[in-house]
């Protein structure tokens, strides 16, 4: 199967106390450009206060892209040493996946050792996934773990070959 190009993707890196997202654009093949970034942190208190909040900020990022018909890439999850935190970010990951859903937006999930592989260590830690994807993506400053985080799956998911989309 072959792409056309430009192309659009979007990450989405959710979690229960910052979500991070980032849009690339991929004008030709090896080639990429940030066109938008953030975390959207979320309030303490009650789960569902805190997946409200997520999915009020996140509606118009899934809807922008939806006009650029982008891509999506969402973390794979991973059970965690905590099994309440596990779920709760399987909270967040329902929100940002019904919001893609109702955008009709396809999505791709990769696990953290797969994404990571961008960076040329697919167990590396969140400061040295932030180091390098600042320094990969030419940002003029370090960003945070969360955003690191979701630039990291939108630019390997820029990478993979043709014959896996």
């Amino acid at each position: 199967m072959s792409r056309s190009y430009p192309r659009h993707i979007l990450a989405i890196d959710p979690g229960t106390e910052a979500a991070g997202w980032c849009r690339l654009e991929v004008p030709t093949p090896g080639t990429w450009s940030v066109r938008g970034m953030g975390a959207i942190l979320l309030p303490a208190g009650q789960l569902y206060r805190r997946l409200a909040h997520l999915q009020e900020k996140l509606e118009p990022i899934i809807a922008d892209a939806k006009t650029l018909f982008c891509e999506c890439v969402v973390e794979r999850p991973f059970v965690n040493k905590n099994f309440m935190a596990t779920l709760a970010i399987a909270g967040a990951r329902g929100v940002v996946l019904a919001l893609m859903g109702r955008a009709n937006l396809r999505f791709t999930e990769y696990s953290p050792q797969t994404w990571k592989q961008v960076i040329g260590n697919g167990r590396a830690d969140k400061p040295e996934v932030a180091y390098k994807i600042g320094r990969i993506l030419k940002l003029p400053s370090t960003p945070s773990f969360d955003q690191a985080d979701a630039a990291a799956m939108a630019l390997y998911h820029a990478t993979r070959p043709d014959d896996d989309a």
